[in-house]
């Protein structure tokens, strides 16, 4: 009898620290301490077995007795005996070694830190100039501090998904400060080089962690986050932006915690635990921060980096839509976190639904709650109901499409000899995002995107607006209802993929804006040429087009032309591939592009530079070198905004791999509410060809 494991295990490592000797906190323990009870008594029923937990934690010396050293003799105090307990670099450290030993290959690592968070100057090569590196600040012994960098994390959790576990990092910590409140909640801590002590013991350095070490077998274009690994064994909640506080809310109890733990606990208690991703856990999140007045006024927004798919300290799970449209409900009414830069127009209707729906009476029928965009802003927009009033409230609000205006500037010319019965026309227009219309119509407002023709029985060819054969798409048939719905899928996402290529600012096109003065973007290639965006349409300008050979880096340069006190940039890179995927190339929600000389304290004198500068490869898969591909067209798609948003909804899965399944994920959600929403989106146009 084989006595191989055949369940996966979890483990937990919880620290939560008040004690720090200077700005200690007073919430940070109980974070963690009902996170524990969470995992002890919830897992039945989406965990295989009781996971094994390891808490490390240090009270407020406003709620114990530290030793006094005055003295030989000791005051009373609730620090654990066992000094392993004790958050110090070493034990934080010994903990995340020791699980990286015991579990095994299909573990399954949950990690929360609740404490003080702080910046240094970037240590490695990969760390963000633009933001500096993260830190935690962790104890040695009762009064000193020492720092686990955020290079140091990475690697230990490169080590860990290396083995095959799947993290789930929950960082409850400012991830930089420069608009930290001194208010004694505010998990930030001015690092100091003079008062932070070496670790006890001697801490290993980080390994060689390099960028480009790890190539991803499927992507066209790859960056990775600047200081995480290979995103796809984990994922990271941090409690807010490299340039916000994370702050502290109060309960119903007069009790105090971690604004991102009370609210993450919160939405775990009320989704159905392990088995919601991520990203609909963060969508959650988004919400909540927007509506709860206490935490609005920190001016916190949580950005999710790694792979959005896993599910909390669980796997994947691909069958959840990742990319709903939160939408924030107010004195005012209901404003949809999306707008122009996401493809939102006027006009367009969604349904709404909510997080957690409320149980329905036996017997009873709901209709489904429909909302219109009156007024589309820029990254915002504000509806108006349809019908009758919201049926759903207090579990957070969601919108998925039902009509989209922007997909239907995207006319479908149907050939002369194509024919389809009453039925099938009928579900045509059930598809309302479509604009299919009959050769000879020639009452159309835009240019003809695709042509659909016959090329036998039951059987289609789509052409483009050049009359060129649509190429790495699946064959168009129609012999049974499920061809059918797939072929009608598939132009779905061709339309929406030609939408999202030519996103622009049709603000910033003609006249001088503003706007144009905060940034500057371009490439960089290995000769050190520049390279500036080009046009957002299809174009036969020479000089829109970059020409690279496969496994060529590619440098992306953004520059925050604003300094001290002007305002954050938020960027999002996507690759737009040729097999018709959409993907995001950072892998997090966003990154942030502070202004020149932001954060800077006594331990990172110089600050931010205001310079993002990360670099891209570009390659010619294994896969499509096997279809005989030599040559290979990319868009690398950049969006620069002034507030926080996420632009999930432009994320496409490759056509293939799409195929057959019912529906394109085509939403979005957003950001804060008194910023203003200036924006703009940049095409580089990239060829790669096979050496």
């Amino acid at each position: 009898m084989s006595d191989q494991r055949t369940l996966a295990a979890y483990h937990a490592v919880l620290v939560g620290i008040d004690a720090y000797h200077e700005k200690p906190l007073t919430s940070c323990v109980r974070d963690v301490e009902d996170f524990k009870a969470y995992l002890e008594h919830d897992y039945l029923g989406w965990m295989s077995e009781a996971p094994n937990i390891y808490s490390l934690t240090a009270p407020s010396t406003k709620e114990i007795d530290l030793p006094d050293r005055s003295t030989t003799s000791s005051k009373s105090s609730n620090l654990s005996k066992d000094r392993r307990s004790w958050p110090t670099y070493d034990n934080v450290k010994a903990t995340f070694l020791g699980v990286l030993s015991q579990a095994q290959a299909g573990d399954f690592v949950y990690i929360h830190f609740s404490g003080h968070g702080t910046t240094i100057p970037p240590s490695q090569g990969f760390s963000n100039s633009a933001t500096g590196e993260l830190a935690l600040v962790l104890l040695r012994g009762l009064t000193g501090i020492s720092l686990l960098k955020g290079s140091e994390l990475a690697s230990l959790i490169k080590d860990m998904v290396n083995k095959g576990l799947t993290v789930t990092l929950v960082l409850d910590c400012c991830f930089a400060g420069s608009t930290m409140r001194d208010d004694g909640s505010t998990r930030f801590v001015m690092f100091d080089p003079k008062f932070h002590a070496a670790p006890e013991t001697g801490a290993r350095t980080t390994p060689g962690v390099e960028r480009g070490t790890e190539k991803s077998s499927h992507r066209e274009a790859s960056m990775l986050p600047n200081w995480l690994i290979n995103p796809d064994g984990y994922s990271i909640l941090t409690a807010c932006g490299p340039t916000e506080s994370a702050g502290s809310i109060v309960d119903e109890n007069r009790l105090s915690h971690g604004a991102l733990s009370y609210l993450l606990l919160r939405a775990l208690k009320r989704l159905d635990h392990g088995y919601a991703t991520q990203q609909l856990i963060y969508q959650h999140l988004r919400i909540k921060f927007l509506e709860t007045e206490s935490v609005r006024r920190l001016v916190q927004n949580p950005i999710l980096y790694g792979n959005s798919t896993l599910s909390f300290f669980g796997p994947a799970n691909l069958g959840t839509s990742s990319a709903l449209v939160p939408i924030i409900q107010s004195g005012d009414g209901l404003r949809l976190e999306a707008g122009e830069a996401h493809g939102v127009s006027n006009g367009d209707t969604f349904v709404v639904t909510a997080l957690r729906p409320a149980k329905k009476e036996a017997g009873s029928r709901r209709d489904p709650t429909v909302v219109k965009v009156s007024r589309g802003g820029s990254l915002t927009s504000d509806l108006a109901l349809v019908g009758t009033s919201i049926n759903q409230t207090g579990h957070g609000l969601l919108a998925t499409p039902l009509a989209r205006f922007s997909l239907r500037r995207f006319p479908i010319e149907l050939g002369s000899a194509v024919s389809f019965s009453e039925e099938r026309k009928q579900s045509l227009q059930r598809r309302s995002t479509l604009n299919i219309y009959e050769a000879g119509d020639f009452n159309l407002e835009n240019p003809v995107a695709f042509y659909l023709t016959t090329i036998g029985d039951h059987s289609y060819e789509l052409r483009d607006e050049l009359n060129r054969s649509v190429p790495n798409i699946p064959a168009l048939t129609d012999n049974s209802e499920k061809e059918w719905e797939c072929m009608l899928d598939v132009l779905e996402h061709l339309v929406m993929f030609k939408m999202i290529r030519q996103l622009a600012n049709n603000s910033l096109m003609n006249v001088p804006h503003p706007f144009d003065d905060l940034y500057t973007a371009k490439l960089v290639n290995s000769t050190g040429t520049e390279i500036n965006p080009g046009c957002s349409v299809q174009c036969s300008h020479p000089k829109c087009l970059i020409k690279v050979k496969s496994d060529s880096k590619l440098t992306l340069v953004i520059n925050n032309n604003t300094k001290t006190n002007g305002n954050n940039l938020y960027l999002h890179v996507f690759n737009m591939s040729s097999d018709w995927k959409v993907e995001n190339v950072l892998r997090g929600t966003y990154e942030v592009i502070p202004p020149r000389y932001s954060n800077k304290h006594q331990g990172y004198v110089k600050g931010t530079t205001g310079e993002y500068r990360e670099d891209l490869y570009m390659q010619i898969t294994e896969e499509m070198k096997e279809k005989g591909t030599s040559c290979c067209e990319d868009i690398i798609k950049v969006f620069l905004t002034t507030r926080p948003t996420s632009f999930a909804s432009l994320e496409l899965p490759a056509i293939f791999k799409f195929a057959g399944l019912k529906g394109v994920d085509s939403t979005r959600e957003g950001g804060n509410i008194d910023l203003p929403e200036d924006w703009a989106a940049l095409n580089f146009r990239v060829q790669t060809s096979f050496n």
